[in-house]
């Protein structure tokens, strides 16, 4: 008598060797996006997430620690003392950095928010980022009137380091400077008309440069730390690099951000980051609902298990019992 559904017996098998894969079968699930990931999870097979249970534990004490962390980001979203823009894209590029440094769940669901946000933003390819850190750079090296762009900054930010004679000699120039800044930074508008992060920065940069404040071409270490960045949200760096320019007086960060952008980051923000958040909650929910299935069907599995060992155990005793009953009866061959 077969103590198993047939569709049960590799299951069974597997009980009674002790054996299940630690080896996730939820991240290599293929989807075009969260919302399809999640119905991926659904339509898992019992036998499968058995199988499978402790890389699902796993991935659902994964899947908790990163939803913190976006219910953490968008609250850093909402606080903001200058630029909502800035600081909106400094809070994803923290989220991306946290995301990105832990394998397995984490990872995956940064690839469906790079998709999200690439949808919302339009792209902004690896060689254009790092095209538009070289044009920064080399207005900060460039010579201008025997001096290069970084010394006019330095002087503009700090000028009680100089002496009277360079003060005078750069408040003379500082007009034509301001000009020259400008205009490198249409020349680049130009050149990145089509992707919409890089004109958020660079006009950002010039409405700061033309209203006199072109520190930001004091600190090209931040420039270079932020083209070192990596990743498919490595463009979030350049909202963190307009908050710390901004902290530091170099460049006013209330400029960054027409009305039209505005709207745009608002609405990724106010809606498509809740969305976003409600759709990890509802794969949480999927995810928990496969354990729970499993586990109770790991739980009448060791039932009949047991019960089997039982019935088994008690026709032995019964075999044995009546052996011996047989062997006292029987008679002496003396």
């Amino acid at each position: 008598m077969k103590i198993f559904p047939r569709e049960f017996n590799e299951i069974a098998k597997k009980v009674q060797a002790n054996v299940q894969s630690t080896t996730s079968i939820i991240v290599p699930l293929q989807a075009s996006g969260l919302a399809e990931f999640v119905t991926a999870v659904h339509n898992l097979s019992l036998k499968a997430v058995y199988i499978s249970l402790p890389s699902l534990r796993g991935d659902l004490a994964q899947l908790d620690i990163v939803i913190e962390q976006f219910r953490a980001s968008q609250s850093e979203m909402v606080s903001y003392d200058s630029s909502y823009t800035a600081n909106m894209l400094a809070s994803v590029c923290r989220l991306e950095m946290s995301l990105s440094a832990c394998a397995g769940m984490p990872c995956k669901i940064l690839q469906f928010l790079a998709q999200d946000m690439q949808e919302h933003f339009g792209k902004l390819p690896r060689h254009i980022l790092d095209d538009i850190y070289d044009d920064l750079i080399a207005i900060i090296t460039e010579d201008f009137q025997g001096m290069i762009g970084e010394r006019w900054a330095m002087i503009r930010t700090a000028p009680e380091k100089f002496d009277q004679a360079t003060i005078a000699n750069h408040a003379a120039g500082n007009p034509s400077f301001v000009l020259h800044v400008v205009q490198r930074l249409e020349e680049m508008k130009k050149r990145y008309a089509e992707n919409k992060i890089a004109m958020w920065l660079i006009e950002g940069l010039r409405k700061s440069a033309n209203r006199g404040n072109y520190g930001f071409l004091n600190f090209p270490s931040f420039y270079k730390v932020s083209k070192a960045a990596d990743g498919e949200l490595a463009w979030t760096t350049l909202g963190w690099l307009a908050v710390k320019l901004g902290e530091r007086d170099a460049v006013n960060v209330k400029l960054f951000g027409s009305g039209q952008e505005e709207w745009m980051f608002l609405k990724f923000g106010v809606q498509s980051m809740p969305r976003f958040i409600s759709q990890l909650t509802g794969l949480r929910s999927a995810i928990n609902n496969k354990i729970n299935a499993a586990e109770n069907l790991q739980t009448k599995l060791l039932g009949l298990l047991m019960s089997a060992s039982i019935a088994v155990f008690q026709i032995l005793a019964g075999l044995v019992t009546g052996l011996i009953q047989s062997t006292r009866i029987m008679p002496n061959s003396d």
